[in-house]
């Protein structure tokens, strides 16, 4: 199984501006960040990917698992806008899931390959509650949330109610239909959280002006507002 569970997320987020089944080999060997299908990737080689028009491309222009990547495919969208909140601030992503429909976010998963069952998975419920301390290791959609879905749903007790409804990547198999319920107590849900705002057609623009290929990587600084903000300007 390729790692490709950073890109199946937003490739789900984007198909629904158009009916599109985008490619998950095609954002695994076609990225600028040099690394192998096998390493997986993040939310931020998606981003870096789609914002400089290497994609997407279909699942039938480069199908997924076959090792084979056809050179010189064009992207069948433009992804113009991205906007990511802040780590566990589950308003904004309950603001962002109501107004475009789906949130990608990061979870430490403990499942997975040829591991299918889980402590911290109740099948019956199809509910994941995750109170450990491992990092982030899997990406998900959230797309929708119920405030009083019952903390006894879950193998482990959180301290409240509510869990977030979401969307992963392992087929129709998994959960209800592909779906599960995320506790909010969970250690690692609503981390990375990212929303793709604007999905443009291919003929918005005829040319793209940028030399970052690997996209925002980190930032540092004060978290005051009252600071320059720069940025590059370029011309034809």
């Amino acid at each position: 199984m390729l790692g490709s569970c950073y890109f199946v997320c937003p490739g789900i987020t984007a198909a629904a501006a158009g009916g599109y089944r985008f490619s998950a080999d095609h954002i695994s060997t076609q990225n600028s960040y040099a690394i192998g299908q096998e390493e997986g990737g993040a939310y931020n080689i998606a981003i870096a990917y789609l914002t400089a028009w290497q994609g997407p491309v279909t699942e039938e222009m480069d199908p997924y698992g076959d090792g084979v990547t056809p050179e010189g495919l064009s992207p069948v969208k433009h992804v113009q806008e991205v906007q990511i909140a802040e780590d566990k601030d589950f308003d904004a992503i309950k603001e962002m899931i109501y107004r475009y429909g789906a949130v990608q976010s990061s979870i430490y998963m403990d499942m997975g390959g040829t591991k299918v069952t889980s402590e911290y998975y109740d099948p019956e419920n199809t509910s994941y509650y995750y109170n450990g301390e491992d990092e982030v290791n899997h990406d998900i959609l959230i797309i929708g949330w119920d405030d009083d879905y019952p903390a006894e749903n879950f193998t482990k007790t959180p301290s409240k109610n509510g869990a977030f409804l979401c969307q992963n990547s392992w087929g129709e198999g998994f959960g209800d239909g592909g779906r599960f319920y995320v506790a909010y107590d969970d250690t690692q849900i609503g981390r990375n959280c990212v929303a793709y705002t604007r999905i443009d057609g291919m003929d918005n623009y005829d040319h793209l002006y940028q030399t970052d290929l690997c996209g925002w990587v980190g930032n540092m600084g004060y978290k005051k507002e009252s600071l320059l903000v720069c940025k590059r300007l370029y011309g034809r």
